[in-house]
């Protein structure tokens, strides 16, 4: 969406503001710029509420880190969910509900910016209904605040709580809650940035401030060159960067006014026009090894994510050929299941569970049983009972411990056999291929 605003949208704009100032808080300023952008919030990537002209009057608030939050200036309006007011036949509304009450624009269609919160039974001033039908616009209710940029207000002082960080709600970027009025819209990531113009060094107001959207905007001092040639240049550049801009995101390529952009940079006779084409040349090439960058950490992941996933369906495969391989009424093992006190988990040792014979004082080991990655046998759920195990696959112990181990497959529980039958032990056939320790 382009953030170029036309005029002919602003002409309501001019005048005092619509509500008072809060007493021993606020001061009064003056706006020393043409065409200035008065925004939802304290920085660039909060969308235009309205503009304002040399000369207009502000209600100033407080400032906070070189932005000035004012009351809002005559023709500006807040929006509310019109599912929370009860409109009356003269204009008026009641809320019905506690609600949140926006920043409402002409010239722009987001409304994400929150000004205050009001509560069910607060009366509000209805002026007309949004394009798309969902909300209200309303006279700005106490508590509602616009802003605008230092470099543009002119003050007597600073204004009560200046320097202190600002108040209110920000809406951080990917972090809105929009389904409460409706909005489909999101506020845009914040992108490179110039230097911040230090106090004292105000641009001149002889020229509007061109906004793009993706690119920061350039100082008025950097399109005033005297040179007629460099001039349109300049103009026809900033107008293609303003149409690029108004493109999404992703189809955006300010790249192609390179090739325009440095004849100016490496020429010397006019100052004011190479200064301009390195501002933009580093603005460009800034936000293009972002993007390069961005896309090498996507390619990267998607790799990472494609091997890992391949792995995955290698050891599946491998362990479903492995059961298939041996037959499934085979028993590898009988007995009773116990705690290894040996094989805990912990110290770099595996986690395992022994097969003991039952019966036997002390009890004697036939076999340690492991659970493979990814299963969902738990053998403690069969501790103390006597069981019938298959396994997938055995692993040979070493000399001093001549114990097989076991990857179980499934585990069963079976009747105690008869006195007189071998109560337990392991069979002779193994399952699944032998693997060594």
């Amino acid at each position: 969406m382009s953030w170029v605003i036309t005029a002919s949208l602003v002409a309501s704009a001019l005048g005092q503001s619509t509500q008072p100032a809060a007493t021993g808080r606020a001061v009064q300023g003056k706006i020393k710029g043409t065409n200035v952008n008065v925004r939802s919030g304290s920085d660039t990537n909060y969308y235009v509420v309205t503009k304002l002209n040399r000369g207009d009057t502000v209600t100033i608030v407080q400032e906070s880190f070189n932005w000035v939050e004012i009351l809002p200036p005559k023709g500006c309006f807040s929006v509310i969910d019109k599912n929370y007011v009860e409109k009356a036949e003269d204009g008026s509304g009641t809320l019905n509900g506690d609600a949140w009450v926006y920043a409402g624009s002409e010239v722009d269609e987001r409304r994400y910016a929150k000004q205050v919160q009001l509560k069910k039974g607060e009366k509000v001033q209805i002026l007309g209904e949004t394009a798309d039908a969902k909300c209200y616009k309303i006279s700005p209710p106490e508590g509602a605040t616009v802003w605008v940029h230092g470099d543009f207000v002119d003050r007597p002082g600073a204004a009560a709580g200046a320097d202190k960080p600002a108040t209110g709600e920000r809406i951080p970027p990917g972090a809105l809650n929009l389904a409460q009025v409706g909005a489909t819209t999101s506020k845009p990531a914040q992108e490179p940035a110039l230097r911040p113009v230090a106090k004292g060094s105000e641009p001149s107001m002889s020229e509007n401030v061109i906004k793009t959207t993706g690119l920061e905007p350039i100082k008025p001092d950097l399109l005033s060159t005297k040179n007629d040639q460099h001039r349109a240049t300049i103009s026809k550049i900033e107008a293609g960067i303003d149409a690029e801009s108004a493109k999404p995101a992703s189809q955006r390529d300010f790249e192609q006014f390179i090739k325009d952009l440095e004849p100016l940079a490496a020429q010397s006779e006019d100052e004011v026009a190479k200064l301009y084409a390195e501002t933009r040349l580093k603005q460009i090439r800034s936000l293009s090894e972002a993007a390069k960058a961005l896309e090498e950490m996507r390619r990267l992941k998607g790799e990472a994510v494609a091997k890992a996933d391949a792995e995955r369906a290698r050891l599946e495969a491998l362990r479903k050929k492995r059961i298939e391989e041996f037959p499934t009424d085979w028993l590898d093992v009988r007995g009773e299941i116990r705690v290894s006190g040996i094989f805990d988990g912990t110290g770099g040792r595996a986690k395992r569970w022994r097969v003991v014979e039952p019966g036997v004082t002390p009890a004697k080991t036939l076999a340690y049983i492991e659970v493979p990655e990814g299963s969902s046998i738990n053998p403690s759920d069969y501790l103390e009972k006597y069981v019938e195990i298959k396994a997938e696959a055995r692993k040979l112990s070493s000399a001093a411990m001549p114990v097989p181990v076991y990857l179980v497959r499934q585990i069963r529980i079976a009747e105690r056999p008869a006195r007189g039958t071998p109560p337990a032990g392991v069979m002779t056939r193994p399952a699944g291929p032998v693997t060594t320790k």
